[in-house]
């Protein structure tokens, strides 16, 4: 594994770099994942993030336990498979939770297509070389998979939070309508008299 520890090192380090970056962009906006008025927000926005997050975990985590001085093909082989079975296990708990909240499953595999793409590549390289196979190359490309997936998804969450807050600056009520444009709506049409001027006739004719 000694050959591969610039790959390793360069994956773990872009991992955790951009994993922290998505932590402080949820931090700055933490107050559109919160329940509230943008809650139909929230729902797209939250699932994004833990996709990320894991993703980006994965690859840490991976990277790290292969960079241990005198870590084997085999030991590192099967850190990858406990970290597959985790994630295959915890997706089927989220997706049993999202259907007894009424939610799309379909939907939400859809989202994960790439994530289970790079798991699953994860895991066939992990088996084959827990077993002493040589999958080296596989296991490098599943790794680069998930770290694109994530940043992918990311981009997806910067975009809805962005959305979210473009949606949340608008005042109520707007409608994209000017206030001049409001103001001239309440006037009379061009040639009727305004409410007042029967007041202002009898007025002048009291004078009189």
């Amino acid at each position: 594994m000694q050959h591969w520890s610039e790959l390793y090192t360069l994956t773990a380090s872009t991992a955790a770099t951009l994993m922290g970056l998505l932590f402080v962009t949820l931090s700055v906006n933490l107050s559109l994942l919160s329940p509230g008025p943008s809650a139909r927000r929230e729902n797209a926005a939250i699932p994004l993030a833990e996709q990320a997050f894991q993703n980006y975990f994965a690859v840490v985590l991976v990277s790290l336990i292969a960079l241990v001085p005198g870590a084997t093909v085999s030991v590192v082989g099967t850190a990858g498979i406990v970290l597959t079975a985790t994630w295959i296990l915890w997706r089927i708990q989220q997706l049993r939770a999202l259907g007894r909240k009424g939610g799309s499953r379909l939907q939400s595999l859809r989202r994960h297509i790439a994530s289970l793409f790079g798991f699953g590549t994860l895991g066939f390289a992990s088996i084959s070389m827990a077993n002493d196979g040589h999958e080296l190359h596989v296991f490098a490309a599943s790794l680069i998979l998930l770290l694109g997936t994530a940043t992918t998804v990311s981009w997806r969450l910067l975009l809805d939070l962005s959305k979210t807050k473009d949606a949340s600056a608008l005042p109520r009520g707007a409608s994209g309508v000017t206030p001049s444009q409001e103001a001239a709506s309440h006037l009379p049409p061009q040639g009727e008299p305004s409410p007042a001027a029967p007041l202002e006739d009898r007025r002048v004719e009291g004078e009189q």
